[in-house]
């Protein structure tokens, strides 16, 4: 993920935005990949919650350990991770969920709200999370000979648990088609760069998934 934001944060729009919100953005974006999926567990549906929960768990450490602090590496590291900060970093991390953009700050314990941006710009406050959902989704959009496959093969491998083929096959299915009927991209960046390769992923697989069922069903019959 974080070769994609390395890439994006040289176009020339966003290293403007980086510069107006004088660079907290880039560590906000950098903690969030980095403990998005801190907790993963596929039986699990409280997987982002538990990682924004950790999340807080480190800066809270950070903190302790800052206080004592003489290096001053360490005291930069108190400063970096502001209340402020950390309130972006879980916004983002719970966003994940339903991968919508949800309106800012939202702490740990608040209700967030959902945001209503259709494609984001750099004027926009929810900028930053967007970039964010984007590189999240920018998987969907790999090379679709090997590289697509190759993550299609590791969602199933991840969801061993469901030995029924069927049962399997469904679940995905609805969720892809579930992306398919929504915008996948947030910035025109992503869109532009990943938007018609990723829906051609998602509906051939859907059609591989299709076709597993097809096969179980004359297996069964």
């Amino acid at each position: 993920m974080l070769q994609y934001w390395n890439v994006l944060s040289t176009i020339p729009d966003v290293q403007n935005w980086q510069q107006q919100e004088d660079g907290s953005q880039d560590c906000i974006i950098r903690l969030a990949i980095f403990f998005h999926d801190a907790v993963y567990n596929p039986k699990s549906g409280t997987n982002e919650i538990d990682s924004a929960r950790l999340f807080l768990d480190f800066v809270s450490e950070l903190k302790s350990d800052a206080a004592t602090a003489t290096t001053a590496t360490t005291k930069a590291l108190k400063i970096t991770v502001s209340p402020w900060v950390a309130s972006q970093v879980v916004t983002y991390i719970l966003a994940t969920q339903k991968h919508t953009l949800l309106a800012l700050p939202s702490l740990m314990g608040d209700t967030a709200t959902e945001s209503d941006d259709a494609m984001v710009t750099t004027q926009s406050p929810v900028f930053g999370q967007a970039v964010f959902l984007d590189i999240d989704m920018a998987v969907l959009g790999k090379e679709p000979t090997t590289a697509y496959p190759s993550y299609a093969k590791c969602i199933r491998d991840e969801y061993d648990h469901f030995p029924f083929i069927p049962d399997y096959c469904k679940g995905r299915s609805s969720v892809l088609e579930t992306f398919l009927k929504s915008s996948i991209f947030c910035t025109k960046y992503f869109h532009d760069a990943f938007d018609g390769l990723a829906r051609d992923n998602l509906r051939k697989e859907i059609d591989q998934l299709q076709e597993q069922l097809r096969l179980q069903s004359g297996n069964d019959s």
